[in-house]
């Protein structure tokens, strides 16, 4: 258990100071309590949403404070995470953005702006997922265009 945590730390280097908020929009209930733990044990804040529509009303509440948002490709029910990611970027347009999916890059690939940003194919580690969010909050800024 000690080794686990320590990688999780070890992953986690190079965190901009300050404790980040992340909405993390996410169909699938164990991949959602599972990611969701792990950034909790990273010290990010974490506002989870399973739906287009719980997300939007956690935007609309905490848009100010949110730093990333980590969506899956596919949402069920009448949405995309591209979708989100344009939405919100209307808004905010230095919002940083990751996308996951199960479909992986074969699926994805059709897609520019999905493989265009920073994207993390499913199943992932906790050391893949804490690298790919501190290299998202710490990259330069993104284009807001990117997903037009």
């Amino acid at each position: 258990m000690k080794d686990f945590a320590e990688r999780l730390r070890t992953a986690a280097i190079k965190r901009r100071v300050g404790p980040e908020t992340i909405l993390l929009v996410e169909d699938d209930l164990a991949v959602r309590e599972m990611t969701c733990d792990i950034l909790c044990r990273s010290r990010y804040l974490v506002l989870t949403a399973e739906s287009e529509r719980q997300a939007l009303k956690a935007w609309e509440r905490f848009a100010l404070h949110i730093d990333l948002l980590w969506t899956d490709a596919m949402i069920p029910y009448r949405s995309t995470g591209l979708d989100l990611a344009r939405k919100f970027r209307r808004s905010k347009p230095k919002l940083k953005i990751v996308f996951t999916s199960g479909f992986g890059a074969e699926i994805c690939a059709g897609v520019p702006a999905l493989t265009g940003g920073l994207f993390l194919p499913k199943p992932f580690t906790a050391a893949a997922l804490l690298r790919t969010i501190a290299n998202s909050l710490n990259a330069e800024e993104e284009s807001p265009n990117e997903f037009n």
